[in-house]
């Protein structure tokens, strides 16, 4: 599942929400980027634009619709939108 999907996740090493989000997509068995904003600046001006400015982590990128972060992750996961995102359903789904 999710295989075509690009996945992002911006967040770094000591965030327990970050390790949250990589687990859940594990255990879905979705492969994702996780760039780690803490070691590099420039991935972390591109978290910011891509996602209309949040500055926290993480941030969660499904294709090109932000998800936001670790709690609105968990919202598309408990009511299926998230399994329809990885699988490609995207229409009448917008970016925050």
């Amino acid at each position: 599942m999710g295989d075509n999907i690009p996945v992002v996740i911006y967040g770094d090493e000591f965030c327990a929400y970050c390790a949250a989000a990589r687990m859940l997509f594990t255990k879905k068995g979705v492969r994702f980027e996780d760039v780690l904003v803490s070691r590099d600046p420039d991935r972390f001006d591109e978290m910011q634009v891509r996602s209309g400015g949040r500055r926290t982590v993480p941030q969660v990128f499904v294709g090109d619709v932000h998800v936001g972060g670790f709690d609105d992750l968990c919202s598309l996961d408990k009511n299926g939108e998230l399994d329809k995102l990885l699988a490609g359903e995207t229409a009448g789904r917008h970016s925050h």
